[in-house]
């Protein structure tokens, strides 16, 4: 994945869970080390402006301090990040957020969906481990569906009166399989990804299955 890829989801607080309150130090510190990437990786070798670093720091997390106190601490990281060049400020943001829990995940505005389970609208994250629904605030995860348990999804056309189309995801074993109904705008796009992730994870399964027993063990 490169920046470019990354940036829109990190920024608009996707890839991890947001404080209700203030964010911690060792957050704040993260984050302004995040920004002062940024910065650098556009091959910027002045320091940001009140606006530049507005830009670089996701909204949910700006909006709790000071405009000049996020300013001061992205300042104090740029001295860390200024040896950098801007292809090693780029791989040094991947490397730090490809630690966040939804890191790679592509991301769906859940409209509404017809589990109790899960209060909507959400947002819905598929990733290699499977279909994590979040709340659409705090992108806190509510619920997940592992990969595994995902039997098949299927498009249908929107009912009179509604604007969207639904998508059909069955979920279960074969002994108990229920179907889970999801409005939303992208729904061709969602059983897209949701078909590549389950046929990486069948091959995957399919090379440790011919792989020899030594090499198996080491997986």
């Amino acid at each position: 994945l490169s920046l470019f890829q990354v940036l829109p989801d990190y920024l608009k607080a996707l890839l991890g869970v947001v404080p209700q309150g203030k964010p911690s130090d060792q957050h704040m510190q993260q984050i302004a080390r995040l920004a002062a990437l940024q910065h650098r990786a556009k091959d910027a070798i002045y320091l940001p402006t009140l606006r530049e670093v507005q830009e670089c720091v996701p909204s949910q997390f700006y909006s709790k301090q000071g405009s000049q106190q996020w300013l001061n601490v992205v300042t104090q990281h740029m001295q860390y990040v200024q040896p950098l060049n801007p292809y090693q400020a780029r791989a040094q943001f991947l490397g730090l957020v490809s630690a966040f829990p939804m890191f790679g995940s592509s991301f769906f505005y859940i409209q509404s969906l017809s589990s109790s389970s899960i209060q909507a609208p959400c947002i819905l994250a598929v990733n290699l481990n499977g279909l994590h629904f979040l709340n659409k605030d705090t992108h806190d995860a509510m619920v997940r569906f592992p990969l595994k348990e995902v039997q098949s999804t299927r498009t249908q056309r929107p009912t009179s009166g509604s604007s969207y189309p639904y998508v059909e995801i069955m979920i279960g074993d074969l002994l108990n399989q229920r179907i889970t109904q999801l409005q939303l705008e992208q729904g061709l796009e969602l059983c897209r990804v949701i078909a590549m992730h389950m046929e990486n994870m069948l091959s995957f399964r399919e090379k440790r299955l011919t792989l020899p027993p030594s090499e198996i063990t080491l997986l």
